[in-house]
């Protein structure tokens, strides 16, 4: 933990990106370079700065080769995981935690919350549905919902196909998550444009303990 990339970003201690040769917390380079599948590592990247975090875009091989961009996170101790990257879409910092999105090879867009991987766009139906749905068609007579958390919108989307549901009301402490996920996570556009939802910026258990 705490490696950063010699050409890339670090989301927090636990996931970060990184092309080449490394390097440690301490701001030396490890003397080798990462190898990848399939056995060469020549990519360029460029750092760029977006909103006062370290970003990268990298550029493209002419020759077809494999671009070497990859995003590892940390799942336990002697447990890593990683995948290929096309590229960081945008990266914020908000009072309560750090945000990413990122546009994966195999899991198309991806939100990353303080080095962690929350959802991608290939399957985080299967959740959420299985979330949402049960509970909701056992109901007789369902009016309205109250999310605790669920900033990133995928909850109430699937809540809100459901006609009989009148009022939906999501409660997420954190404005800059919800903000972030409303304008960059386009599946959900719809669900935060509907008259249906309510979008409260709080503590979600002090504010179902008030109402």
């Amino acid at each position: 933990m705490g490696e950063v990339a010699a050409n890339g970003f670090s989301t927090n201690g636990n996931g970060h990106v990184y092309n080449d040769a490394y390097v440690n917390r301490n701001g030396t380079a490890n003397g080798h370079a990462v190898h990848h599948a399939n056995g060469n590592c020549n990519g360029i990247t460029t750092a760029v700065a977006t909103n006062g975090l370290p970003g990268i875009r990298n550029r493209a091989f002419g020759d077809g080769r494999r671009r070497c961009f990859w995003y590892e996170e940390e799942v336990e101790e002697n447990l890593r995981w990683c995948f290929a990257l096309n590229s960081i879409l945008h990266t914020g910092v908000s009072n309560y935690q750090d945000i990413a999105l990122l546009d994966t090879e195999p899991f198309g867009k991806a939100l990353v919350i303080d080095g962690k991987l929350q959802s991608a766009e290939v399957d985080e139906f299967i959740y959420h549905e299985l979330l949402v749905h049960p509970a909701l068609v056992c109901h007789p007579n369902l009016k309205s919902v109250f999310i605790m958390g669920g900033g990133e919108g995928s909850t109430a989307r699937e809540i809100l196909r459901h006609k009989n549901v009148k009022k939906v009301v999501m409660c997420d402490i954190d404005k800059e998550v919800v903000d972030f996920c409303r304008k960059y996570l386009v599946v959900n556009r719809e669900a935060f444009c509907s008259s249906r939802l309510e979008l409260v910026i709080n503590d979600a258990r002090l504010d179902l303990r008030a109402s």
